[in-house]
C-alpha cells in the first residue's frame, strides 16, 4: 500500500465546468484529488505547465504556505490551484502532477495530464503586444506614462 496516491485531476473554468479551450481572460483552475494513507510530514503536491512545448511554470502547494510541509493527516484531499491569469494565447499542457516528500522522494505522478488551448476570442489582438503572433512567453501589459515635453 503506497503512502500517498493521486486519484483524479480536472481542468475547470471559474464556474467549475470541465473545459480544454479557454479565452485569454478566463480563469483556469486545476482540481486534484489525492489520498494520504498515513499521517505524513513534508508532503508536497506540485504541477508543471508547458506552453507550446516549453516549460512555462512549476508550482508546489507549499509555495505560499510552508505550514503545509508540516504533518498532514491521513485521509482524502481535494485541492484547487488557479493558473496564472491571464495567459497568453497558445497551446498549453499540464505536463506533470506529482506528490512526494519535499526534496526527498516522489511518491506518485502523472505525465501529460491535460492539453488545453488559450484563444483570443474576447478581443481583437491585431494591435496588441501580447497577441499570440508576437514574441514573448507571458501576457504582460506594462503601464506606460507619456507626456509631451516639447
Amino acid at each position: 500500500k503506497v503512502s500517498a496516491q493521486l486519484l483524479e485531476a480536472r481542468l475547470l473554468n471559474e464556474k467549475s465546468q470541465k473545459k480544454n479551450s479557454f479565452d485569454v481572460f478566463e480563469q483556469i483552475v486545476v482540481e486534484i484529488d489525492y489520498v494520504l494513507n498515513e499521517d505524513m510530514a513534508g508532503i508536497v503536491l506540485g504541477l508543471n505547465i508547458d506552453r507550446n512545448g516549453e516549460l512555462y511554470a512549476c508550482s508546489f502547494d507549499s509555495d505560499e504556505d510552508q505550514k503545509r510541509l508540516k504533518e498532514r493527516k491521513k485521509g482524502k484531499y481535494k485541492t484547487r490551484v488557479k493558473l496564472p491569469h491571464p495567459l497568453k494565447a497558445g497551446a498549453y499542457n499540464i505536463s506533470s502532477i506529482g506528490i512526494g516528500i519535499a526534496n526527498v522522494e516522489g511518491i506518485d505522478s502523472q505525465s501529460h495530464v491535460f492539453n488545453f488551448n488559450i484563444e483570443e476570442n474576447s478581443f481583437d489582438p491585431t494591435f496588441m503586444s501580447y497577441s499570440s503572433n508576437r514574441p514573448g512567453l507571458i501576457f504582460t501589459c506594462l503601464s506606460w506614462e507619456t507626456e509631451k515635453i516639447g
